[in-house]
């Protein structure tokens, strides 16, 4: 909580919660053994997860693990892991912000740009804009709010959870 300078008011800031917001949802719409595939890595499917070559070693035997359901990669060779997010920036050697407008395009966010195939996979909602960021919080708040509360009703765990 900050106080605002000019009202005097308790504002709450909310750039980071709804960045990894953001997050959440792109992780969840792009399919990491799909991403491996176009970069080039062969899977082949082991028990309930798949299995490849990494290619961040040399490696006779396939040493790289991926878990679809839950998104994550790891290499028991080199020790190399991570999400979608991670194998981005590590394949194409660019940072977070660039990742983040990689995978955007990839789940259909964004319009496809440069020369690398993309696959449109189904929104499920449309993400917030820059501009509405910035310009009303309370607008982007509601829609996280909104978002939280279609997937609880969505959801006969949460809910008998609850």
């Amino acid at each position: 909580m900050t106080t605002d300078r000019l009202s005097g008011r308790k504002t709450l800031k909310v750039d980071g919660f709804l960045e990894e917001f953001e997050k959440d949802d792109i992780k969840s719409r792009v399919d990491i053994v799909s991403l491996f595939n176009q970069f080039g890595v062969r899977l082949t499917a082991k028990g309930k997860g798949f299995a490849g070559k990494c290619p961040w070693h040399e490696d006779k035997d396939p040493s790289l693990s991926v878990d679809r359901e839950k998104g994550l990669y790891h290499c028991f060779g080199c020790g190399e892991s991570g999400d979608v997010f991670a194998l981005v920036e590590k394949v194409k050697g660019v940072g977070f912000r660039e990742a983040l407008k990689f995978l955007k395009a990839e789940a259909g966010s964004l319009p496809p740009s440069g020369s690398v195939g993309k696959r449109a996979l189904p929104k499920t909602e449309p993400a917030p804009t820059e501009q509405a960021k910035d310009d009303h919080p309370e607008i982007t708040l509601s829609t996280v709010t909104e978002h939280y509360h279609r997937r609880f009703c969505e959801s006969s765990q949460a809910r008998a959870y609850l």
